[in-house]
């Protein structure tokens, strides 16, 4: 699965782990950042991996959490959720990052809910 495209896994994540209910309250959200850049918020309710933690990722960011230049990536969990912040070039990266932590810690084949 890591050779297909990060947005085409992404969905297949999401698809997997719509259960009539996870995808009313909870979900994946993108929105843009005025460093300029990109958010995503996944939640991780109800999913194998609420109570699971990222290894926190910080690439040029400083002391305060802000970007110290034009490339920058910032990704953790925190209160079950995936937050990954990147500068307008690196979406794609963030959807592989939060995927290959999933992959690796997958309770089932491809990174699908549990049973």
């Amino acid at each position: 699965m890591s050779g297909a495209d990060p947005l085409e896994r992404l969905q297949r994540w999401f698809a997997a782990q719509c259960n009539g209910t996870w995808e009313h309250d909870w979900g994946v959200k993108i929105e843009t950042l005025d460093n300029p850049g990109w958010l995503v918020r996944i939640d991780l309710t109800g999913t194998p991996w609420a109570a699971k933690e990222f290894p926190r990722l910080k690439e040029n960011i400083n002391d305060a959490g802000h970007p110290a230049g034009e490339q920058w990536i910032h990704c953790f969990t925190q209160d079950q959720l995936f937050l990954g912040a990147c500068d307008p070039h690196q979406l794609g990266r963030v959807f592989e990052l939060f995927l290959t932590w999933v992959d690796a810690d997958s309770p089932s084949a491809g990174g699908q809910r549990g049973a």
